[in-house]
């Protein structure tokens, strides 16, 4: 998909031109091409190892547990304040993901 999408950036790329390319630093283009190949590749190989140990289905569930991480990040670093709401959204989320993880009895 990378590649595909790459490919198709590339025309728009060209067409846009690289006139002001000499006012990037060098620091700056190390530091993309390292964000692209260290931390990316590194957290592609851990997907994949979790979604081969715990299943597609774990994934799955991760991504419900986002909001409820923003939430409590709001809480402590922000000074956000807790709504009856938002807590009955989290006890929501939460035993959603009990619910789907909860092992099938034949």
């Amino acid at each position: 998909m990378l590649l595909v999408a790459s490919a198709l950036s590339l025309p728009v790329a060209l067409y846009q031109g690289f006139e002001n390319i000499s006012t990037v630093n060098s620091g700056a283009i190390y530091a993309v091409v390292w964000l692209g190949i260290v931390p990316t590749g590194m957290a592609s190989i851990l997907y994949f190892s979790l979604v081969e140990r715990a299943g597609p289905s774990f994934i799955s569930n991760v991504n419900y547990l986002i909001p409820v991480l923003a939430f409590f990040s709001g809480i402590i670093l922000l000074n956000e304040t807790v709504t009856w709401v938002s807590l009955i959204s989290v006890a929501i989320i939460l035993s959603g993901i009990a619910v789907t993880r909860k092992p099938i009895k034949a």
